[in-house]
C-alpha cells in the first residue's frame, strides 16, 4: 500500500504529497508513509508551518488533530507549543482574544449567516493535546485499557510547571510537574491494577540524582533498587525512565 500511496500522491519534484497543505503533508508522514526517497517532506512541512506561516496552522478538522501529536512524537514539543500559544489569526489564542468561551467552528471571526457555529468541537483537539503532551498522560503503545500507562509530560519552552488527571476504566491517571533551573518534581497517580513508565526528562542538568519520597532510586549513572513500587529505572533518549507498579509516587531529580 505504501508503493501505491507513494506512487499516487507524493510528488518528487517539490517534495510534497497531493496539493502539498499541511494537512496532507501532515497525514502521509503520520503514518509514516514516505521512505527514503520522499525524505523531503519534512522539511516542506516545517517550512510551511515555521516561515511561510509564522508558526500558525492551516489545517482544519483533520489535519489539526494529526499535526500537533505529529510534532509531539517526532521531538518537536516545542513548535505545537509555539502553536498552541499563539494570539494571533488562525489561532485558538486569536479566539479567547476575541471574547470566544466556547471553540468556533472557524479560525475566523464571523458573526451571523457567514459563520457557522461559535460553539462547535473542530479544533477540540488541542484539549487532548494538552493531557498528553503537557500533562504527559498516555496510554503505552500497544496496550488497552489503560493496563499500562506511559507517563512523559513536554517540558516545553518557558513552561515551568503543569498538571493534568483523567479518570480511565481502572481509576484515576495523574500527573503533576514543575522545574527549576537545577530540579525536577513529577508526582504521579498509578490505579490499581496498572503499571507505569514515568520519563523524567534531564533537561541538561548533571550528576543526576532521583529520589521517591526521600528514598534514592537513581544515583552515580545507575538504578538503586529497595523504593516501594519502583521496578527499574533506565537512562535513555535524554531521560530517565522509571517503571512503577499503582500508587502515588513523588520523584524529583536534581543535580546540577
Amino acid at each position: 500500500m505504501r508503493v501505491a500511496f507513494n506512487r499516487e500522491f507524493y510528488d518528487p519534484r517539490t517534495g510534497d504529497y497531493a496539493d502539498g497543505t499541511q494537512t496532507a503533508n501532515t497525514l502521509a508522514l503520520f503514518l509514516e508513509l514516505p521512505t527514503e526517497k520522499q525524505g523531503g517532506t519534512w522539511g516542506r512541512l516545517f517550512d510551511d508551518i515555521v516561515y511561510k506561516n509564522d508558526s500558525h496552522l492551516t489545517t482544519g478538522i483533520i489535519g489539526t488533530k494529526y499535526i500537533m501529536e505529529l510534532l509531539t512524537r517526532s521531538g518537536n514539543a516545542d513548535l505545537a507549543y509555539d502553536i498552541a500559544c499563539k494570539t494571533d489569526y488562525p489561532s485558538w489564542g486569536y479566539m479567547i482574544r476575541n471574547g470566544a468561551t466556547t471553540l468556533w467552528e472557524l479560525w475566523q471571526k464571523r458573526e451571523g449567516p457567514s459563520m457557522n457555529s461559535h460553539n462547535h468541537p473542530m479544533f477540540g483537539s488541542v484539549g487532548s493535546w494538552l493531557y498528553k503532551a503537557l500533562a504527559g498522560i498516555n496510554l503505552a503503545p500497544g496496550t488497552t485499557g489503560f493496563e499500562k500507562v506511559l507517563i512523559a509530560p513536554q517540558m516545553v519552552r518557558d513552561l515551568t510547571h503543569a498538571s493534568g488527571s483523567t479518570t480511565t476504566v481502572r481509576g484515576e491517571v495523574a500527573c503533576a510537574w514543575s522545574r527549576t533551573e537545577t530540579a525536577v518534581r513529577v508526582e504521579v497517580t498509578v490505579p490499581f491494577g496498572s503499571e507505569a513508565e514515568v520519563v523524567i526528562p534531564k533537561l541538561g542538568i548533571r550528576d543526576i540524582r532521583v529520589t521517591e519520597g526521600g528514598a534514592p532510586i537513581w544515583a552515580q549513572g545507575k538504578y538503586v533498587a529497595g523504593a516501594a513500587g519502583i521496578v527499574g529505572a533506565v537512562d535513555k533518549d535524554g531521560a530517565i525512565r522509571i517503571t512503577v507498579g499503582s500508587g502515588r509516587y513523588a520523584f524529583i531529580l536534581e543535580g546540577k
